[in-house]
């Protein structure tokens, strides 16, 4: 478990240290905004109830644009520093390895 906690750790931390986090966020708050306000609008227009019903529903398929860039770059960047080998030979099962980048990855989501 410490393991685990210890790759998520550094990999939660190499999401905030490059602009690539804070651009994919600010780009998903833009588009999830500008959707929230089409969609208020026009409840308004119709005289319709306001529910975010419609709007859980976008977020869904807007999290399904946005993650797998985010997730693909765990590994992909491991490669391109050189440090996959490094990691695949520590004394930690490739379950940890696997693991811990997810959680990386659920944390810079949530």
């Amino acid at each position: 478990m410490p393991n685990i906690l210890v790759i998520a750790k550094r990999e939660l931390q190499s999401y905030f240290v490059s602009p690539i986090a804070y651009v994919a966020i600010a780009v998903y708050l833009v588009i999830a905004g500008f959707i929230f306000v089409l969609e208020m609008s026009g409840m308004a227009q119709y005289g319709e109830p306001p529910s975010l019903r419609g709007e859980f529903g976008t977020m869904v398929f807007l999290l399904l644009i946005f993650a797998p860039p985010l997730t693909m770059r765990l590994l992909a960047e491991e490669q391109r520093m050189g440090t996959l080998e490094l990691l695949l030979t520590a004394p930690v099962q490739d379950w940890e390895v696997v693991l811990g980048k997810f959680l990386a990855s659920l944390g810079g989501y949530c």
